[in-house]
């Protein structure tokens, strides 16, 4: 995300439906509390890197679908 939660945000539904499931800010439901959970989350993920998915769970349907991912990322360490 580096501080950024539009590209992030444009991936997920914006129905009340939406779900998000984040290590630090709980489940949200809703695409409000879907949407500040991430700006929360590109604030404290601004100088991290993605160095990795696993994908958990697809599903897919020209009605419906979800996916449940692991992100993994790493701390960039700054001045070294």
């Amino acid at each position: 995300m580096k501080g950024n939660r539009e590209p992030a945000q444009k991936l997920f539904s914006h129905r009340e439906d939406v779900t998000l499931a984040n290590p630090r800010g709980g489940v949200a439901r809703g695409w409000e509390q879907a949407a500040a959970t991430m700006e929360r989350a590109a604030s404290n993920y601004r100088d991290r890197e993605i160095v990795g998915f696993e994908n958990v769970a697809k599903y897919v349907t020209p009605e419906f679908s979800y996916i449940v991912e692991v992100e993994r990322l790493k701390a960039k360490i700054v001045g070294r």
